[in-house]
C-alpha cells in the first residue's frame, strides 16, 4: 500500500468524552475565548506612524505583530476543531495525525514572534528610560542571541516531533519512538527554560528602570503601565509553561483531566491581554506622556532644590521661602525647577496643554513646599 493510501485510506476513531466532562468544556470556551479575542485585537489593531530619532526602532518592533496574531489564529483554529472531533470521538484518516505537526508550528512560530516584539520594544523604551549606553548595547546583544538560540531550538524540536509523527504512522518500533519522544522532550524543556530567562531579565529590567524614573513613589504613565503590564504577563505565562513542561513532557507526570484547561488559562488568556495591550503600545505616545515625564522631573528637580535651601538654612543661610513667596517666585517664572531637557519637551505639546502642565507644575511644587 502507498504512503498516501495508508494515510488517506486507513481510518482511526478519536478519543474524547462527548463533552460528558467540564474540564473538555472550559477548554473549549478558553479556546475559542482567546480565538475570539484574537480576531477582535486583529480588527482593531493599526499601525502607528513614528516620528523622531527612534521612530525606526518603534517601526521595526512591531513588524511582525499581524503575522504573530495570524499564526496563533491558525493555531487556536486547528485547536477548536480538533476539541470537537475528539470529544465527538468521530473517525478520521491516520494522516489527521499532522495537524498537530501543523498546530505545533503554527503555535512555535507565533509564541518565538511575541518575545521577539517584546524584546525590541525594550530597545527603544529602556533608552527613553535613561539606559546606560554599554548596558544598553549589551542587552541588545543578548537579546539576538538569545532568539536566535530560542528559534534554533523550536526548529529542532519540531523537526524531531515531525520525524516522530511520520515514524509513528510507519509502525517503527518502540525503543526507537522513545528516544525520539525523550529528545524532544529535552528540546522543549531547553527552549522553554531559555524562554523563562528572558522573560525574567525583561520583568527584572523594566522595575529597575521604572523605579529610578519614579523612586517607586511617582504613578506611571500610560505607556510605562502598558509596558510593565506585557512583561509581567510575559513572565507569569512563561513560568506556567516551564512548570507543565517539565512536570508532565519532560518527567512523564501522569496528566490530570484538567491540565489542557489549565494550561491553556495560564497560557492563552494571557497571550490574550498581551495582544490588547501591544495594540494600545502600536501608536505615537499620547502628549500625556510628555506631561507626565515634565512633571515628575519637575517634582524631583523641585524637592533637591526644597532639601538644599532647608540644609543652607540650618546652617545659618537664607530662610526658606514662604509658600506665598515660593508662589510669586514661581509665577515670575513659570519654569523654575524644570530641567532644560524637560522644558524642550514643552515644545511637543499645544498651547492649552502647556498652559495645564505650568499651573499642574506650580500647585506640585507648592504642595513640596507645604511638606517641609
Amino acid at each position: 500500500m502507498s504512503s498516501s493510501n495508508f494515510l488517506w485510506g486507513e481510518t482511526v476513531t478519536l478519543y474524547g468524552t462527548k463533552f460528558e466532562g467540564h474540564f473538555a468544556i472550559a477548554y473549549l470556551v478558553i479556546s475559542f475565548i482567546t480565538w475570539a479575542g484574537l480576531v477582535y485585537t486583529w480588527l482593531s489593531s493599526r499601525n502607528g506612524n513614528y516620528f523622531g530619532n527612534d521612530a525606526l526602532l518603534r517601526t521595526a518592533a512591531f513588524k511582525f505583530l499581524a503575522w504573530s496574531r495570524i499564526f496563533y489564529l491558525l493555531a487556536y483554529s486547528l485547536q477548536i476543531i480538533d476539541i470537537f472531533l475528539h470529544e465527538e470521538e468521530l473517525k478520521v484518516k491516520i494522516g489527521y495525525t499532522f495537524i498537530g505537526v501543523f498546530r505545533d508550528g503554527f503555535w512555535q512560530i507565533s509564541d518565538l514572534i511575541v518575545l521577539m516584539i517584546v524584546c525590541r520594544i525594550t530597545y527603544y523604551q529602556f533608552q527613553i528610560w535613561g539606559a546606560y549606553t554599554i548596558f544598553h548595547a549589551t542587552w541588545q546583544f543578548l537579546c539576538m542571541f538569545s532568539l536566535t538560540t530560542l528559534a534554533a531550538l523550536a526548529l529542532y524540536r519540531w523537526a524531531v516531533t515531525t520525524a516522530y509523527t511520520i515514524m509513528l504512522l510507519n509502525g517503527v518500533s518502540t525503543a526507537w519512538l522513545q528516544r525520539f519522544v525523550n529528545e524532544a522532550a529535552e528540546l522543549q524543556t531547553g527552549y522553554q527554560v531559555l524562554y523563562m530567562l528572558v522573560s525574567t531579565f525583561i520583568i527584572m529590567l523594566t522595575v529597575y528602570h521604572l523605579g529610578r524614573r519614579t523612586a517607586f513613589r511617582e504613578k506611571l504613565n500610560i505607556v510605562e503601565g502598558l509596558f510593565f503590564a506585557i512583561a509581567l504577563l510575559l513572565w507569569i505565562r512563561s513560568i506556567a509553561r516551564l512548570d507543565i513542561v517539565v512536570k508532565y513532557t519532560l518527567h512523564g507526570a501522569l496528566r490530570p483531566d484538567y491540565l489542557n484547561t489549565a494550561a491553556e488559562a495560564c497560557y492563552g488568556l494571557p497571550t490574550l491581554v498581551i495582544y490588547l495591550l501591544l495594540n494600545s503600545l502600536n501608536r505615537p505616545d499620547p502628549p500625556s506622556v510628555a506631561k507626565s515625564d515634565i512633571l515628575r522631573e519637575g517634582r524631583r528637580t523641585a524637592r533637591k532644590e526644597l532639601k538644599r535651601r532647608r540644609i543652607d538654612a540650618s546652617k545659618g543661610g537664607p530662610e526658606l521661602p514662604t509658600p506665598a513667596q515660593m508662589l510669586t517666585e514661581i509665577e515670575l517664572k513659570p519654569l523654575t525647577y524644570l530641567p532644560d531637557k524637560t522644558q524642550t519637551s514643552l515644545s511637543s505639546l499645544s498651547d492649552t496643554e502647556v498652559r495645564d502642565t505650568i499651573s499642574q507644575h506650580i500647585k506640585d511644587v507648592l504642595r513640596l513646599r507645604e511638606r517641609i
